[in-house]
């Protein structure tokens, strides 16, 4: 008997990890940017952010977003929260905020529409994936942004002194 009771378990594991599969490949075979979207990712001002968030205040918007975002991959919640926030935000922009705004100048990611749009990205394909869990990735990828722009112009001032 005790036996059957963990084929059964088994069973029903494989049967989650089916369904997550299949409905990560449904979605990413539908999931595209909608066509009246009124910028282009990753958002690279922050008067971008602010045309996006009006945009999101349509559920068929932020739903759609969501759904686009959750098709970007990667191999744990780690890599998908930051390929995520990669594909959404230009590090110039993610310097300007921190996740709660609490030291001045930054602003607070955590009160835009987008951080819901990530989370809610994450968790379409980390279904075990809590809110707390993904929002602690996000500060620290907020947190690097410095260093991460740092290092994008880095090549960029190689490049310009060795053609002078």
């Amino acid at each position: 008997m005790s036996i059957l009771l963990y084929i059964k378990e088994q069973n029903n594991q494989i049967l989650s990890i089916l369904r997550n599969q299949n409905i990560a490949t449904t979605i990413s075979t539908f999931a595209q940017l909608p066509d009246d979207i009124p910028i282009e990712f990753p958002i690279q001002t922050i008067n971008e952010i602010i045309v996006i968030e009006n945009y999101l205040n349509s559920k068929d918007a932020l739903a759609s977003l969501c759904t686009y975002f959750s098709t970007l991959g990667g191999r744990d919640v780690i890599s998908r929260t930051n390929n995520i926030l990669k594909k959404m935000l230009s590090n110039m922009v993610a310097q300007e905020f921190s996740f709660y705004g609490s030291r001045k100048p930054k602003k607070a990611f955590s009160k835009l529409k987008l951080k819901h749009v990530a989370v809610r990205a994450v968790q379409l394909t980390c279904s075990m994936a809590t809110e707390n869990e993904i929002c602690g990735y996000i500060k620290t990828w907020l947190k690097h942004a410095p260093q991460r722009l740092s290092n994008e112009l880095k090549p960029k001032k190689r490049s310009i002194m060795i053609s002078s």
